[in-house]
């Protein structure tokens, strides 16, 4: 009997079936896989798909949700990035939640970043090779790269601004970061496939590089503390509902592709009215069909009624405006004083 090893947390296609390999994920006795990927989406036992879903939905609660509702969409575009790559749509965005100190934005990160229910994000003062080797890790998933502030002028501050740029621009253009083998003899590449975000007191970056970007404002009134507290000691509370979704996408794979296929020209569409730059307008277009993914789940699931379903769905596409809005505005007043200090 041959035995399937799988050591890689992510997507997996086995005879024609999608499915998310982690730990406690639930495979047929009867096709000899085995799962040691070191990686477990935790959970609550007992908890319905039901309830979890409505633990999921109801962190959009701990604060703004032009705030909250933004980082939900990119933490579940993480493991959908496979599809939209499939579809023809790739997400070529990284969120970017700028605000001051004191604003909770590394606490509300992590929170939503804590997919495997653990804390394994990058620093800006890390090295590059090793955040691209995170990136790898982060496959099918969300990336958080915390704490931009440079130095105006310093080495320390030329470096983080060119990481900035580096990893904007690898998940911006969806584009692979070749390396040689030791023999310098053959190169490869791997796209980045899951989503990041970016934290930090500034935005910025050149022009263009901005544009790659969906700017999330955060001040220290947008999260309420002893909201978020339930999420940071209880990280089930948020993940829980990961593991029934991931197995009703992969059920529906095929639909699901065929849906952001369908949606996607008409929602860039509509917010190329709010927006004049076509980047934005996409970024705007994928994160809403998200939230019709998410929220298509939470009415299978039984958690929402279709006509609940829908409202949220306009609600969420309105909120979505306001960030996408800030974004174009901030990207087109690229300050000279901050172009000079990248050039230091």
């Amino acid at each position: 009997m041959k035995v399937i090893v799988i050591r890689k947390p992510g997507w997996t296609e086995l005879g024609g079936e999608h499915f998310y390999a982690h730990d406690g994920a639930t495979v047929n006795p009867s096709s000899h896989i085995l799962l040691e990927t070191g990686r477990k989406i935790p959970s609550i036992a007992g908890r319905s798909a039901a309830e979890s879903f409505k633990d999921a939905l109801a962190i959009i609660d701990i604060g703004s949700p032009f705030v909250t509702l933004p980082l939900l969409l990119t933490a579940y575009g993480g493991p959908l990035a496979a599809l939209f790559e499939e579809a023809g749509c790739p997400l070529r965005f990284c969120a970017y939640l700028v605000g001051v100190s004191g604003s909770l934005k590394t606490a509300v990160s992590e929170v939503f970043a804590g997919f495997f229910g653990e804390r394994d994000h990058s620093t800006f003062r890390d090295t590059m090779a090793a955040i691209d080797v995170n990136i790898s890790a982060h496959r099918d998933r969300m990336l958080l790269l915390d704490d931009f502030q440079p130095p105006v002028i310093s080495a320390d501050g030329q470096a983080m601004r060119k990481t900035n740029e580096h990893v904007t621009r690898l998940f911006g253009d969806d584009i692979a970061k070749k390396r040689a083998n030791g023999t310098a003899t053959e190169t490869h590449g791997e796209r980045p496939r899951g989503t990041c975000l970016i934290t930090g007191e500034m935005f910025s970056g050149s022009y263009s590089s901005m544009l790659r970007c969906l700017m999330i404002q955060i001040d220290r009134n947008s999260i309420v503390g002893e909201l978020l507290r339930p999420y940071q000691e209880n990280p089930a509370l948020w993940t829980g509902n990961f593991v029934a979704f991931l197995q009703y996408v992969g059920h529906s794979w095929d639909n699901i592709c065929q849906l952001i296929r369908d949606r996607f020209p008409a929602m860039r569409s509509f917010f190329s009215i709010y927006v004049s730059e076509r980047r934005l307008a996409d970024v705007g277009a994928v994160l809403t069909i998200i939230a019709e993914i998410f929220l298509n789940y939470g009415q299978y699931c039984g958690a929402l009624t279709a006509d609940e379903r829908d409202g949220l769905l306009l609600e969420f596409r309105d909120y979505l405006s306001a960030p996408l809005l800030d974004t174009e505005k901030f990207s087109r007043q690229v300050s000279i004083p901050e172009s000079f200090a990248a050039r230091l």
